[in-house]
């Protein structure tokens, strides 16, 4: 019915539909917030001692001498060691 480059072409213009209509609004939620650096290790410092693996999140902020990535969230995972 439809030649290959249109059908795929129609479905990346839905895909991008559905998925820009279904993204969640959290209440309360501005944008996220960048950590401090004591924070940072402070809560990694808290993981280890945990016996647990520190997982830092980042989001990327582009600037005129590349890409720096800010630091927003520590969580603890657990460590498996085999």
């Amino acid at each position: 019915m439809f030649n290959k480059t249109l059908r795929y072409g129609m479905f990346t213009i839905l895909f991008l539909v559905i998925a820009a209509c279904s993204t969640p609004k959290l209440d309360g939620f501005e944008k996220a917030k960048v950590i401090e650096r004591a924070e940072v290790i402070r809560s990694s410092k808290d993981c280890i001692d945990a016996k647990m693996r520190p997982v830092i999140q980042t989001l990327p902020q582009k600037t005129d001498h590349g890409t720096i990535m800010y630091p927003v969230s520590v969580q603890c995972e657990v460590a498996y060691r085999q």
